[in-house]
């Protein structure tokens, strides 16, 4: 069932509903009957009798009925067949004001329909009737809003083109959406929603992607598609799995770092030149998109404002020209038989100043729905698309993020892996130092004596272990803090404590526990290096298509901007063109 009619045109037709001229439409407006002449055939033009004394008679009696034998001015004249062929009729000057920056024709997908239908589970909404490849699936807005962020998920690397809002909850619970009712909503929603699957068509990884053809084949239920592979195993977090692929992490993908906020990314430094020239490309990206920020916003301010000056325009327009065409009647309720002739002349002269009014509104109306699909519409879509980008951009951030911890923790285990191997060095020379001097010193000999003494001691004592025997010569050097293995080992974990304080056990025992970390790490900085390489290159090759749409599309804007400007201008400077051959065409008699 289509919800708007045969006519596109009465969907935000201002005279819907009434009885006049293009109430049906400007499509429906018989050829030669509108409120053009072209300014050479204009003398030629020989208007139809009947109208001024039917009308007359019908009004107001036999009274007021006009004799006169010359053809009178019709209210609404017709274009002679002889026009030329550079002169364009009303339907067909002003129609194309209404159409979008693409139009139909360029898009591969369009929304045919819009209307209630009922769901496979049996429940009621609005439904969206696709057309692709000669197939029709109708689809909720629900389902293009879990579509979009299905692929968000799926594609965390690829800038997902945006849809229209929601409609607002509490406006929903005041007021439901009503396809009757609320036409226009939905007609933007249609063409947004378009708009939406044409730019998705346009991506090659959203295309190819199965979760997209899902979306338009008309055999799959979405709510099954939904449930099942491979929107059913996204991973919570991405971050934690590839980003080409997350629904396939590997084992090595959940021990990676995650960073919750980006806030420790302009701590990063860095001395290779690949990654600064690297950073600086993608620092450029998001100036670039700043600037178009700058520039959008406020020119989408500048639009709304102008659509809401053209449509206080058109309704002043509307209410002078109501008054003129009035006017141009009231003359004739007094017209006397003498003067009846220079009354007629004055009254066509103002019905064509009132035409001309007339035409300057609906050309307006017309014009303020184009600044609405044509300014507004595309302007709002590219601001929802930088926000997309930044964060598109976000995730990258985390990712480097991810690789900077890693390749951090990597170099601190090293650097603490080398203290420790240096350490250990310094022990055995010093001990072996010790050694020599003791043959040498009585005094030395004494103090290794009684150490040893003590360690046998301690050895004749049952149950209790001494820490005598895991200590070297170095044990001496050691500082009092140093004592006790729960202290020694609860610091461990922080990596607090000096090398030199450790006992060759402990420090052998770190070691052999940060090589077993390193080679953890080590398969882990191969794989977040891989996973980097996949984020930099789809990430800038998704920004320079985005940056190529908004060139794209700021130039069909500022082209179907202009064509419509002067469409608009050309309409009413014909309009008035006319009206002043009408008005010079008027004879006055002095006498």
């Amino acid at each position: 069932m289509n919800i708007f009619g045969d006519s596109e045109e009465e969907d935000n037709n201002p005279f819907s509903g009434t009885d006049h001229l293009y109430a049906s439409g400007i499509a429906a407006v018989p050829e030669g009957q509108d409120d053009f002449f072209h300014s050479d055939a204009l003398p030629d033009v020989q208007e139809k009798e009947e109208t001024r004394d039917e009308l007359m008679h019908q009004l107001f009696g036999s009274e007021a009925t006009i004799k006169n034998s010359e053809p009178n001015a019709s209210i609404i004249a017709t274009q002679g067949t002889s026009q030329d062929a550079d002169s364009e009729d009303f339907g067909s000057s002003i129609r194309p004001l209404r159409s979008p920056v693409f139009t139909k024709q360029e898009q591969p997908i369009k929304i045919l329909d819009a209307g209630h239908y009922r769901d496979p589970y049996g429940k009621h909404a609005i439904g969206y009737t696709i057309s692709y490849e000669e197939q029709t699936v109708t689809r909720r807005y629900s389902e293009f809003d879990t579509l979009r962020h299905s692929l968000c998920r799926l594609l965390p690397t690829v800038v997902v083109p945006p849809i229209p809002s929601k409609h607002p909850l509490i406006r929903y619970f005041l007021n439901p959406l009503n396809a009757e009712k609320d036409i226009k909503i939905i007609d933007k929603r249609k063409r947004l929603l378009a708009s939406f699957l044409n730019n998705c068509i346009e991506i090659s990884e959203i295309r190819e992607h199965v979760v997209f053809k899902k979306f338009l084949d008309p055999e799959h239920i979405w709510r099954n598609v939904l449930n099942s592979p491979p929107i059913s195993i996204i991973p919570m977090n991405n971050l934690l799995a590839p980003p080409l692929q997350p629904t396939k992490p590997s084992p090595l993908h959940l021990l990676l770092p995650n960073p919750t906020s980006a806030t420790g990314y302009k701590d990063i430094t860095t001395d290779s030149p690949e990654l600064i020239e690297l950073e600086s490309e993608f620092m450029n990206y998001e100036k670039t998109l700043k600037s178009f920020e700058r520039l959008l916003d406020p020119f989408e301010k500048h639009a709304k404002q102008n659509k809401l000056h053209f449509r206080a325009l058109a309704s002043s327009l509307a209410e002078l020209g109501a008054y003129y065409n009035a006017f141009s009647l009231e003359g004739n309720i007094i017209a006397l038989e003498k003067n009846m002739k220079q009354i007629e002349e004055l009254s066509r002269g103002i019905e064509k100043i009132g035409q001309a009014v007339d035409v300057n509104y609906v050309s307006s109306e017309i014009l303020t729905e184009s600044i609405a699909t044509m300014l507004e519409e595309p302007i709002g879509e590219m601001i929802h698309f930088i926000t997309e980008a930044y964060n598109v951009l976000h995730f990258r951030k985390l990712k480097r993020l991810q690789f900077y911890i890693i390749d951090s923790t990597i170099k601190a285990r090293q650097i603490r892996i080398n203290d420790l191997k240096s350490a250990q060095e310094q022990m055995d020379r010093l001990e072996e130092a010790l050694k020599r001097n003791a043959e040498e010193s009585p005094t030395i000999a004494q103090a290794m004596q009684k150490i040893e003494s003590t360690a046998s001691n301690a050895q004749t004592r049952p149950g209790q272990l001494s820490q005598n025997e895991r200590r070297g010569w170095t044990e001496l050097f050691k500082s009092r803090g140093s004592k006790g293995s729960k202290s020694r080992k609860a610091a461990l974990h922080k990596n607090d404590i000096e090398p030199h304080l450790l006992s060759d056990d402990e420090r052998n025992e770190e070691v052999a526990k940060i090589s077993r970390e390193l080679e953890k790490l080590s398969e882990c900085f191969r794989l977040i290096t891989k996973d980097m390489n996949q984020v930099n290159d789809s990430i800038s090759n998704s920004i320079q298509r985005l940056l190529h749409h908004f060139k794209s599309q700021w130039g069909k804007i500022l082209k179907e901007l202009t064509r419509v400007l002067l469409v608009w201008l050309k309409d009413c400077l014909l309009a008035w063109q006319n009206a002043r051959k009408v008005i010079g065409s008027i004879s006055i008699d002095t006498k």
